[in-house]
């Protein structure tokens, strides 16, 4: 193997690429070690120590596993983190603010559209969750975590739902 030859740095993080890979100097193992970009201390280059990294060589992350669950946990200690993240997560999945959300529970009268169970914690899950037309992206309603998986079980298909309707019908009379 060749030897890496860095461009000179201005970074903070290892600067440019080596030339002969395209990979920054702090993602280089020094043999079977690495540093951390965070804290700077070299440990084992192995998933042990540093996530996995898809689809970059050589395939794990600046920063140890210990720095960045330091840092993870520090995020989301801050005041308000997770309701910040919620709406960030409903804006870019959904297109729909919090306040979207919120107009949606009330005209549903805080149950889910389907099973109208009023209890959001259902199966573990705190919110309803958001459904909405895979194909188109229109957001169709609120649904507890049961009812939103079973419609994905069945493909989102009403013909495959009638048919399962009617299958426990013809069943049940049976």
């Amino acid at each position: 193997m060749e030897d890496h030859v860095y461009h000179p740095s201005r970074s903070r993080l290892g600067g440019f690429p080596c030339i002969h890979c395209g990979v920054s100097r702090t993602h280089h193992p020094k043999g079977d070690r690495m540093g951390c970009a965070e804290c700077g201390e070299e440990k084992p280059a192995t998933e042990e120590y540093f996530y996995r990294r898809r689809g970059k060589t050589p395939g794990l992350t600046i920063r140890c596993r210990e720095c960045r669950r330091k840092d993870e946990a520090r995020r989301r200690s801050v005041e308000g983190y997770a309701d910040k993240q919620r709406g960030y997560l409903l804006k870019l999945k959904f297109g729909i603010s919090k306040e979207d959300y919120r107009r949606m529970l009330l005209g549903q009268k805080g149950a889910c559209a389907i099973c109208r169970s009023t209890d959001p914690r259902r199966a573990g899950v705190v919110h309803f969750a958001v459904d909405h037309d895979h194909d188109t992206g229109e957001v169709r309603g609120l649904l507890c975590h049961p009812c939103n998986t079973s419609l994905g079980l069945l493909q989102d298909s009403p013909e495959v739902i009638l048919a399962a309707a009617a299958y426990l019908i013809k069943r049940k009379a049976a």
